[in-house]
C-alpha cells in the first residue's frame, strides 16, 4: 500500500492513457492514434501492428483487436519499431497501395496509378479505378478527363482518338457514329454536314459526290434523280435540272437541250418539237 500526505495516493491510469496519476486524474496522457492501453497496463501504450491503427486517441483495448485495418490507399508503420505510430497515412492523389494493411514509412509504400486509371476514394478506400469509355487519364492523375466532341476512347485509355472521316461523336463518347446518307464529315468532327443540292452521299461518307450530267438532287440526298424530258443538267448549268429554252428540247436524263430542226418550234421545257406547218 502506498501512503502519502494529505491522502494523496498514486494509482494506475485508466485504459487508453499512459503515465502515473494522482487520484486517477493528474499526470495521465491519452495514448496517441495508432496505440492503445488497458487499465491493467496503463504505464505504456501498445502500438498497433503494421497496417493497423486506432480511430481515436485514448483508445482502450486488451489486445490488437482494439486496432482497425488501414484501408487501401493508406499505409502505416509499427510503433514498436520506430517509437511512433500516428495512424494510417493516405497516399497522394493518383497513388494507391496494393491492398489493405500496407506497411511503410513514407510515400514509397504507395504506387502510382497507371495511364488510363485514376486515384479516387470510395467508402474510405483509395484505389486506381479504370477510366470509362469516353474518358482518359495520364499516369498518376486523380481523375479521368472527358473526351471532347469529335473524339472517342475505350475504357482504360490514356488519350482520346479523333473520329475517322465520315464519322462524328459528342463529348464523352466511347465510339464514333457513321454519318447518315446525304451527309458527310471530315476527320475529328462533332457533327455531320448536309450534302448540298446537286450532290449525294452514302452512309459514312467523308465528302459528297457530284451528280452525273443529266441527273440532279435536293439537299441531304442519298442518290441522284434523272432530269425529266424537257430539262437538262450539267456542271456549267449549276445545281438542279433547268428547263430547256423555247426552240429547244431534250429527252429524259439529258445534259444539254437540242435545237429544233428548221421548220419546227417548241415552247419552254419541251420534250419534242412541233412542225410549223401543223
Amino acid at each position: 500500500d502506498t501512503i502519502g500526505t494529505n491522502s494523496t495516493v498514486c494509482v494506475e491510469c485508466a485504459g487508453g492513457y499512459t503515465g502515473t496519476s494522482v487520484n486517477g486524474s493528474t499526470g495521465c496522457v491519452k495514448c496517441p492514434i495508432g496505440k492503445f492501453s488497458n487499465a491493467g497496463n496503463g504505464k505504456d501504450c501498445i502500438a498497433c501492428n503494421i497496417g493497423y491503427t486506432t480511430l481515436n486517441s485514448g483508445t482502450y483495448g486488451l489486445d490488437q483487436s482494439a486496432c482497425n485495418v488501414c484501408a487501401q490507399g493508406y499505409y502505416s508503420f509499427n510503433g514498436n519499431a520506430n517509437g511512433s505510430n500516428t495512424g494510417c497515412f493516405q497516399c497522394l492523389e493518383g497513388y494507391t497501395t496494393k491492398g489493405r494493411k500496407t506497411a511503410g514509412t513514407d510515400i514509397s509504400a504507395c504506387s502510382v496509378c497507371g495511364a488510363g486509371y485514376s486515384g479516387s476514394t470510395t467508402d474510405g478506400e483509395t484505389g486506381c479505378d479504370e477510366c470509362a469509355g469516353g474518358f482518359w487519364a495520364l499516369k498518376g492523375q486523380n481523375s479521368c478527363h472527358v473526351c471532347h466532341a469529335g473524339t472517342w476512347s475505350s475504357p482504360g485509355s490514356a488519350y482520346c482518338v479523333q473520329c475517322e472521316a465520315g464519322h462524328y461523336s459528342g463529348p464523352s463518347s466511347s465510339e464514333c457514329i457513321p454519318c447518315s446518307s446525304g451527309s458527310y464529315a471530315s476527320r475529328g468532327q462533332a457533327s455531320c454536314q448536309q450534302c448540298p443540292t446537286g450532290t449525294f452521299s452514302n452512309n459514312g461518307a467523308s465528302q459528297c459526290s457530284q451528280c452525273a450530267p443529266g441527273f440532279s438532287s435536293g439537299s441531304l440526298a442519298s442518290h441522284c434523280v434523272q432530269c425529266d424530258a424537257g430539262s437538262y443538267n450539267n456542271p456549267a448549268s449549276g445545281p438542279g435540272c433547268q428547263l430547256c429554252l423555247p426552240g429547244t428540247f431534250s429527252l429524259a436524263g439529258s445534259s444539254v437541250c437540242s435545237a429544233c430542226p428548221n421548220g419546227d418550234f417548241s415552247g419552254p421545257g419541251a420534250s419534242s418539237c412541233d412542225s410549223c406547218s401543223n
